[in-house]
């Protein structure tokens, strides 16, 4: 709904484009893209009706948008797109109809309710500090960060991969609902973590997302606590923050066991969900 009231309230200007699929006059599932820059937008939000999933709808939808992006959009439009791994094999995600890749970002998602979130109060980590939209985006022009933290010069925050590679993406990458903690100063950061504000989905539930940008596992728990602990206090406060949530937690391969323990030492009665046939830990 909120995407949709944006997309009209902005008409032309949006950066949401909605494209909504029928079938015998009945609406059977919808996708959206987001321009970060007038040549590159993010394909994401892809559904399709449960009954008729498995049954080639799917491929046909794609089949169609691709269709229409090529005849409807500049020739130069880059794409990019988020592709879980929950049904697919390794050597199925190498194939050409995915694109190019350009990294892989393993992740998982705990259910909870943020009361529930028990982070010893003597934590101390001071040495976070949370800043604001206009800091953000001044660290993300700093040539260290991109090269430091991030791989490819590619900022993923919650299933969206950004190019930072003009102003506009920039503005994407900053004009969002989430909270951003660095660890250093502004002019030098060692690290920096995003909290994506909770969001509702279906059945009364609400999504999150949290990456986390740092070279050790110590830095890792840093962020991870620091951004559970403030997210605990806002929903004290906010009732609509306070119902069940699905948590994306993202971390690189070599930080995904901590973000494991941490999971499970902090969220007291969450519980981890398993999506697909791959099985995937």
């Amino acid at each position: 709904k909120d995407i949709l009231e944006e997309e009209h309230v902005n008409e032309e200007t949006s950066r949401l484009k909605s494209f909504v699929f029928f079938y015998q006059e009945e609406i059977i599932g919808f996708r959206l893209l987001g321009f970060q820059s007038e040549n590159c937008a993010v394909k994401c939000a892809f559904r399709i009706k449960k009954e008729l999933r498995g049954l080639g709808f799917g491929r046909e939808i794609r089949n169609i948008f691709e269709n229409h992006l090529e005849k409807c959009f500049p020739k130069n439009l880059v794409t990019l797109s988020s592709v879980c791994d929950w049904d697919l094999s390794d050597e199925e995600l190498k194939s050409p109809k995915y694109g190019h890749l350009l990294l892989v970002r393993p992740y998982m998602v705990y259910c909870f309710k943020p009361a529930h979130v028990t982070i010893n109060q003597v934590e101390d980590n001071a040495t976070l500090l949370v800043i604001s939209r206009e800091e953000f985006k001044s660290i993300l022009k700093n040539t260290s960060v991109i090269e430091n933290m991030l791989e490819k010069n590619v900022l993923h925050i919650d299933f969206t991969p950004i190019v930072l590679d003009n102003e506009e993406s920039l503005d994407y990458a900053t004009d969002k609902d989430q909270t951003v903690m660095i660890e250093g100063s502004l002019d030098n950061p060692t690290s920096f973590s995003i909290f994506t504000h909770p969001y509702p989905v279906p059945h009364g539930r609400q999504c999150a997302g949290l990456d986390i940008f740092c070279k050790s596992n110590e830095t890792y728990k840093k962020h991870f606590i620091s951004q559970l602990k403030l997210f605990k206090t806002k929903a004290k406060k906010n009732l609509e923050m306070s119902r069940e949530t699905f948590l994306n937690i993202f971390a690189t391969e070599e930080q995904m066991m901590s973000a494991r323990e941490l999971s499970k030492n902090f969220i007291s009665t969450g519980s981890r969900l398993s999506y697909g046939s791959q099985k995937r830990n």
